[in-house]
């Protein structure tokens, strides 16, 4: 019982003070309201940890992590959220009856997940052995894997590896073995999969039309999360196999994609309705004129310039691009067409300078975005030309037979 309390305490603290401490540091804390801000805290959270093993493994290779320092950099995070949100915090509970629904139905979700871990704290399938000796690894060499050596002669430049960088964190900070972290950090991101589902109706989907009210926006929102993280098998049922890492990857995804798809509208005036009508209200402005003026007023947030919130805008759309690509190659690989056919449809009913700057956001979005993976994707570039210009050599049954037995010994 006592472990899994530090698990619990080291997740809540894992998962809500990076997020909330760059969100507090930035222009952006009122641009977001209610639950859809805790979900972006949640999502940021989440592609921290990738996108800091990632980046100092590449630019500062000499550098080791361990549990002192992870430690204090929460630590410090909570000191952030102290200094800059005196007197704020009470913003962070100000949610509707429907949003207190949500909060208790996304608690469920992230129940039955956990309570999984509970059971079953040893990870199933052939691939959770994998996972398990690079939490191990991670933990122990305080940054992410080369390669497999000396278990195994494979190289690690190719695959992705930002899961075990959560893992790897809980391990330190929770002092539990590295099957049980890597069960019950992948677990809890998975257990987060409606927050990006409800953040998707209820902040892009729904809130784009606007002659629909709170209410209803939001029980679709809650539909939808309770329809992908309970009444669905997948991803619920992941675990069975050890599909840790694109879970994972899954429940960042859709975050990602409204807090970009925000930005890049953003820095083109706001969110304009895409509805092709162009008829009038009684004031006689055209109505996708008025969502205009209705979306910049939460945009031009009190006491912030503007310049100020597209750029931060930019850098957490970046991060959490990012980390939905370090921690699953594949899952980037959905999300990038999904990317793609947004962007577009922001960039649709634009004309003129508003084309122009929804443009220039994309290509900040993505320049940002490309900085982060930059570590990874150079990696993988170099691995991929030497082995296309190396000759290929088979080995010899004695060698593969002496590669078994120095992997299982």
């Amino acid at each position: 019982m006592f472990i899994e309390l530090r698990l619990l305490l080291a997740l809540a603290a894992m998962f809500l003070l990076p997020g909330g401490a760059l969100l507090a540091m930035s222009s952006l804390w009122s641009r977001w309201q209610g639950l859809p801000r805790i979900g972006i805290i949640v999502g940021l959270s989440g592609a921290f940890y990738p996108v800091l093993f990632y980046t100092l493994r590449f630019w500062l290779p000499t550098v080791r992590l361990n549990a002192p320092i992870m430690a204090a950099l929460l630590v410090l995070c909570a000191l952030v959220m102290m200094v800059r949100l005196r007197g704020q915090w009470r913003q962070l509970l100000a949610l509707d009856e429907l949003e207190w629904c949500a909060v208790t139905l996304l608690g469920i979700t992230l129940f039955s997940r956990l309570w999984f871990a509970h059971l079953h704290p040893y990870p199933a399938w052939t691939d959770s052995l994998h996972h398990a000796l690079l939490t191990r690894m991670t933990a122990e060499q305080g940054q992410l894997a080369h390669s497999l050596e000396p278990y195994f002669p494979i190289t690690m430049d190719m695959y992705h590896l930002g899961l075990y960088a959560h893992a790897a964190t809980l391990q330190w900070l929770a002092g539990v073995s590295s099957h049980m972290a890597l069960v019950w950090s992948a677990q809890a991101l998975n257990g987060l999969c409606g927050v990006g589902v409800y953040l998707a109706l209820d902040v892009l989907i729904f809130q784009n039309a606007p002659g629909q009210a709170a209410w209803v926006r939001r029980s679709g929102a809650l539909v939808g999360a309770a329809t992908a993280g309970l009444f669905l098998h997948q991803p619920a049922l992941y675990a069975n196999w050890g599909r840790y890492t694109q879970g994972a990857s899954q429940s960042l995804l859709l975050i990602a994609w409204v807090v970009t798809l925000h930005t890049v509208a953003d820095w083109g005036g706001g969110i304009v309705n895409t509805s092709p009508t162009h008829s009038s209200d009684r004031t006689g402005k055209r109505i996708d004129e008025r969502i205009d003026e209705r979306i910049d007023e939460r945009i031009d947030v009190p006491g912030t310039s503007r310049r100020s919130n597209i750029a931060w805008g930019a850098l957490f759309s970046g991060l959490l691009t990012a980390g939905v690509f370090l921690i699953h190659f594949r899952v980037a690989a959905f999300y990038a067409p999904l990317l793609a056919i947004g962007i577009l449809a922001v960039l649709w009913r634009r004309r003129g300078r508003a084309l122009a700057a929804a443009i220039a956001g994309t290509i900040a979005v993505g320049a940002m975005s490309l900085f982060f993976i930059l570590p990874v994707l150079w990696t993988a570039l170099n691995r991929y030309i030497t082995l296309h210009r190396t000759p290929q050599t088979m080995l010899t049954p004695a060698q593969v037979a002496e590669i078994v037995r120095t992997y299982y010994s």
